[in-house]
């Protein structure tokens, strides 16, 4: 019995540390890909705030029927906002 004990705890072991090995190499490759977003974020950040001040200008610029699209646009915003949160 000691010794099937003995055996269970190695193995034990020797699992865990395969874990933390594993668990490392995952937060490192976690923390690459964060740094690659960060770089993406001041590159896209531009592009996207043009891209939104177009769209303005096109809905706030246009007839009556623009500033209603612009209406449910900004609704569905914020619903998707709300959802996000949940």
């Amino acid at each position: 019995m000691r010794e099937a004990l003995a055996k269970l705890d190695d193995m034990r072991r020797a699992e865990g540390k395969h874990l933390v090995e594993e668990l490392r190499e995952r937060l490192a490759r976690i923390g690459g890909l964060a740094e690659e977003v960060r770089g993406l974020v001041v590159t896209l950040r531009p592009a996207f705030a043009r891209r939104l001040e177009t769209r303005l200008k096109e809905l706030l610029g246009g007839p009556r029927s623009s500033r209603r699209g612009l209406r449910r646009e900004l609704r569905c915003l914020r619903n998707a906002a709300i959802s996000a949160k949940n």
